[in-house]
């Protein structure tokens, strides 16, 4: 047996007997790991509200790998996003990422990149006016760090940026045609001005996302093309709860 330590944010978190829970962490060091955390629920517990989900903890269990779930020995913030939890569409934004990681992440599989992305999306969203912007900027990250990067830029067929008002993107292929060179118009139609929205989301610095102005429409069509990208490349993902959820909460 032995002593890990690491940061971890709190995907999911579930009720086991009167006084323990099963929580899904994703962690900096061991990718996704679950944990059994004896006694939390107990009114003399250490732990209170530590242990909820979305928050950004120090963890240190007791690992064997011969047991699916590993015993939680101490747990403390790094950061409790304090926002999120206090309004309803930062929560349900927030909880849409962790719902993605917990769904398409392997047990035990490790991925800096993505578990950087991850905290850096919920440090935007605790903080941002513009917290969609952050939510967008994820699910870009997260597909190009999943093998599946969208390509932005130019046509795929004669190399120019695109003119005009709209494109055809052929989403298994991940890259478009410009109206001049989609003879058939097959694919994802999707408008030029919210592809360089999307360019623009995809290039900037995490500090830098607050800065970038996305009318509504724009961000209607966005939203439908990366979730629409996202589930043609991960099946698990065809229905997402807390997306749904959160168009519950904002219309």
């Amino acid at each position: 047996m032995s002593i890990l330590k690491t940061e971890a944010v709190v995907l999911k978190t579930q009720d086991f007997r009167e006084t323990s829970k099963i929580l899904s962490v994703y962690t900096k060091k061991f990718g996704r790991v679950q944990l059994m955390a004896k006694g939390v629920r107990s009114s003399k517990s250490k732990f209170g509200a530590v242990l909820d989900s979305l928050n950004y903890l120090n963890l240190v269990y007791y690992f064997k790998e011969t047991r699916e779930l590993q015993l939680l020995s101490n747990a403390e913030f790094v950061r409790p996003f304090s926002n999120i939890r206090s309004d309803l569409s930062r929560f349900a934004t927030a909880s849409s990422l962790a719902e993605i990681i917990y769904r398409t992440q392997l047990v035990g599989e490790a991925n800096g990149r993505l578990f950087a992305a991850l905290v850096a999306a919920l440090e935007g969203i605790d903080r941002s006016p513009a917290f969609s912007n952050y939510f967008r900027a994820f699910l870009i990250r997260f597909l190009e760090i999943s093998g599946f990067k969208p390509r932005l830029r130019r046509c795929s067929v004669c190399g120019q940026e695109p003119v005009g008002r709209r494109v055809y993107f052929d989403i298994a292929r991940g890259a478009f045609h410009c109206e001049k060179c989609a003879v058939s118009r097959n694919g994802y139609r999707f408008s030029v001005a919210a592809l360089k929205r999307l360019q623009a989301l995809r290039d900037s610095f995490w500090s830098d996302l607050s800065k970038i102005e996305v009318p509504p429409q724009i961000a209607v069509e966005i939203d439908q093309f990366l979730l629409y990208y996202l589930r043609y490349h991960f099946d698990g993902l065809t229905t997402i709860h807390a997306v749904d959820f959160l168009k519950k909460v904002t219309n």
